[in-house]
C-alpha cells in the first residue's frame, strides 16, 4: 500500500494512460478496500480534483536516477 502523499502512475478515470498522481487517502483509510484516492499533477480543469482509482491501477512512479538495467 503507497502511503498519502506518495508520487505515483495512475490510470486516468475514461482513458487507457497512466499519469502522474499524489496519493490522497489509501485503500486502508477509505470505505471501499479497493481504491485509492488520488489527485492528478496538472488536473485543474476537472470538476473534481479528486478521483478514486481501482488499487490494480495505482502503480509504483519509475526510478529515472537508476537507468536501464543490462
Amino acid at each position: 500500500e503507497f502511503s498519502v502523499g506518495k508520487k505515483v502512475l495512475a490510470l486516468y478515470p475514461s482513458t487507457t494512460c497512466f499519469y502522474e498522481a499524489t496519493i490522497i487517502s489509501p485503500p486502508s483509510k477509505r470505505r471501499k478496500e479497493n481504491d485509492y484516492l488520488v489527485q492528478f499533477i496538472d488536473d485543474e480543469e476537472s470538476e473534481t480534483p479528486l478521483k478514486a482509482i481501482p488499487q490494480m491501477f495505482v502503480l509504483n512512479m519509475p526510478n529515472p536516477a537508476r537507468g536501464p538495467s543490462v
